[in-house]
């Protein structure tokens, strides 16, 4: 009976096998509660990320077409200077030939 009650002084003074089984639950509990939280912040980051990479292609793509819009606006304005330095031309030799005609 001595030996009973030294082995229960001991075993009380002793963390009980279940109960620190329960801590490492909890522990494991606690753990996968911040992994999940973490996860879901990593989660929320990559969805917004994506969302300003889509917006970001959005506007470039919208800006490549404004400057293709204002090339071929160039583009005709030097077409149009062009033709109108030929008309010029033309009428400079016109011009030219009515004068030389009428000094005649």
């Amino acid at each position: 009976m001595a030996a009973a009650a030294a082995d229960d002084g001991a075993s009380a003074g002793a963390p009980d096998a279940a109960a620190l089984h329960t801590l490492d639950e909890l522990e494991l509990v606690a753990a996968l509660d911040n992994f999940r939280r973490d996860f879901e912040r990593l989660v929320k980051t990559i969805r917004k990320a994506r969302e300003a990479e889509r917006e970001a292609a959005e506007r470039v793509a919208q800006i490549r077409g404004e400057l293709d819009q204002k090339r071929r606006a160039k583009d005709g304005a030097e077409q149009e200077r062009s033709d109108l330095d030929g008309a010029k031309r033309q009428l400079e030799e016109e011009v030219a030939t009515i004068s030389g005609d009428l000094h005649r």
